[in-house]
């Protein structure tokens, strides 16, 4: 993020002393990755995806949720676990993530996509 001057360096720095991880989402309109939140720590990531897929879903049936990652295998090996607690009827599919995403956030990212019915 601080590569594609999405983040100042003084975040960044201070970002990673205290283990703050960006979450980020792809806006449907436009297409461009906007941080909307950050958190301390994986675990609360994990929660934190987890309430942002809640609150998309609201009142609609999830079809399929898709885990999205660039070599960071443990951490959505996490966030299925997660997701499978809450949900546990919705099929969860790991993919590799799409380089274009990693061209705008660098190498270290994963996150969830979710398909409604």
């Amino acid at each position: 993020l601080y590569t594609s001057g999405r983040i100042k360096r003084s975040s960044k720095v201070v970002g990673n002393l205290l283990n703050i991880k960006p979450i980020i989402t792809c806006i449907k309109k436009t297409g461009n990755l906007e941080v909307i939140d950050a958190v301390r720590g994986r675990k609360k990531v994990n929660h934190q995806i987890l309430n942002y897929i809640i609150d998309f879903a609201a009142n609609d049936q999830i079809d399929n949720i898709y885990i999205m990652h660039s070599n960071l295998q443990e951490n959505a090996d996490e966030l299925e676990k997660v997701i499978q607690d809450y949900y546990p009827n919705v099929k969860i599919y790991k993919r590799p993530i799409s380089s274009l995403f990693v061209i705008h956030t660098g190498p270290h990212i994963y996150g969830a996509v979710v398909t409604l019915k």
